[in-house]
């Protein structure tokens, strides 16, 4: 009996210890799907193709317009056969795009191509990119990097970007910030400007009503008129080494009282009731 006893017993554990190993088979393969499926979020310009078929092209490598079929797509990869725009790909009411990506890393001649994509929220551009950038009137754009080879932005080319809360720069080769770039880009909430920037022209973040945070560029010389007009920026950071910084009357004009906060015996410091007479705060931070 006590024989018939231990071989039930054992035979028990075994049909547990076969049943706990296929149960966590099935949670393995229950996570390594999940996995596979998490993997894939956000990764859109693995899920699409590029295809030359939905475009009208204009020669051998310039894309004139997304034909009807292109129009629909929610989700479009230059392909790397094309080199430039001719005109844009907006603004007919019918263009479904959201998500924008590019099959080449190469630069890209980009014109007017970006610019008036009503519901785009996405564009990824090529890393390589060293052209003018331009998404003007791109009003559910909600981010944007720029590439480390950038050079310059299009005057007004941020205009109107009324969903735009973050643009990066990735690289520090613009030296100026034209004249309305980021005029009406009502949602930003914070910008650091690239430390080879040397000018930030008139009105170029003019009526940026979300805009709390500005981090100046360390090659700073001169702020334009208007530049920060109705921007009602709570805090602005200079750092150490801005030296001869011109700054107009008026170019921090209708934005209340704001901190500026510099680099103790800086030149900045030093100087600070000449250069900002009373249209800041004067605070300290340590320049990081």
């Amino acid at each position: 009996m006590k024989r018939r006893t231990l071989l039930g017993l054992g035979v028990l554990a075994l049909a547990l210890g076969l049943t706990a190993c296929n149960g966590g088979k099935e949670k393995s393969a229950q996570g390594d799907s999940k996995q596979e499926a998490d993997s894939g979020k956000g990764n859109e310009k693995a899920n699409a193709k590029p295809n030359e078929d939905y475009f009208e092209w204009m020669g051998e490598d310039s894309i004139a317009n997304l034909n009807e079929e292109g129009a629909k797509q929610k989700v479009i990869v230059i392909p790397k056969r094309a080199k430039s725009f001719d005109s844009g790909l907006g603004p007919d009411d019918d263009v479904q795009l959201e998500e924008l990506y590019f099959e080449s890393d190469d630069d890209f001649q980009l014109g007017y191509g970006l610019t008036l994509l009503k519901k785009v929220k996405k564009i990824v551009l090529p890393k390589n990119q060293t052209s003018e950038v331009d998404v003007q009137s791109d009003h559910n754009l909600e981010s944007l990097d720029i590439p480390a080879g950038v050079t310059s932005i299009a005057e007004f080319g941020f205009r109107d970007c009324t969903s735009l809360k973050e643009v990066n720069f990735l690289g520090e080769q613009l030296k100026v910030i034209p004249d309305s770039a980021f005029l009406n880009c009502s949602a930003l909430e914070k910008i650091s400007i690239p430390n080879s920037v040397e000018s930030i022209e008139e009105a170029a973040f003019q009526d940026c009503k979300s805009l709390k945070e500005v981090h100046m560029p360390k090659n700073l010389k001169e702020i334009g008129s208007g530049a920060f007009a109705a921007a009602p920026v709570d805090s602005y950071y200079f750092p150490k080494e801005i030296e001869n910084l011109k700054v107009l009357p008026d170019s921090f004009a209708s934005t209340g009282k704001s901190n500026f906060y510099v680099v103790k015996d800086s030149w900045l410091d030093k100087n600070f009731e000449e250069v900002f007479g009373i249209l800041g705060e004067k605070q300290y931070y340590d320049g990081e």
